[in-house]
């Protein structure tokens, strides 16, 4: 009997085997395939790297001739600007002489027109604190009445609670 046991554990010990080594078998398949497939990439990667530094240095040959007409363009409108700012300081300096000879003219005529309206504020100003002061009084007195119909509820309220 003990025979019996021992072949049948020596049949499934070597089933086993046998399948470990089919597994391998696929294992070593696979990482052939991912080995193949990391060869293909990396040529594919240093083309990709060829590219990208080709794309680089043609740009930056193109930003270079970029940034020159720049240079170029803003040394023409620089002149030009300069031109442009010599014209307009002197329009503006002549345009200014003429405001202010005609500012002083109006300041001239709105001094003697409102020199009489001074006085008449002065008046409105003490008519309106004479009317604050009124309404300040009058405000007080409604307060007081209101307190006082206020407690004359609380004691009707009180008498007819019975709290009193």
């Amino acid at each position: 009997m003990v025979t019996v046991v021992e072949d049948t554990l020596e049949q499934q010990m070597e089933g086993r085997i046998a399948r470990l080594e089919s597994d391998v078998t696929h294992m070593r398949t696979d990482i052939a395939d991912l080995k193949l497939d990391v060869r293909e990439i990396r040529v594919e990667v240093t083309t990709l790297n060829k590219s990208v530094s080709d794309l680089r240095d043609e740009m930056h040959t193109s930003f270079v001739k970029v940034d020159a007409r720049f240079a170029e363009m803003g040394g023409k409108f620089d002149s030009r600007f300069a031109a442009m700012e010599g014209k307009f300081d002197s329009r503006f300096a002549e345009m200014g002489g003429k405001f202010d000879s005609r500012f002083a003219e109006m300041e001239g005529k709105f001094d003697s027109r409102f020199a009489g309206v001074d006085g008449r504020f002065t008046a409105v100003d003490s008519e309106l604190a004479l009317l604050e002061s009124r309404i300040d009084r009058k405000f007080l007195e409604v307060k007081l009445w209101m307190g006082g119909l206020l407690l004359t509820m609380l004691g009707v309220m009180a008498h007819g609670f019975k709290w009193l």
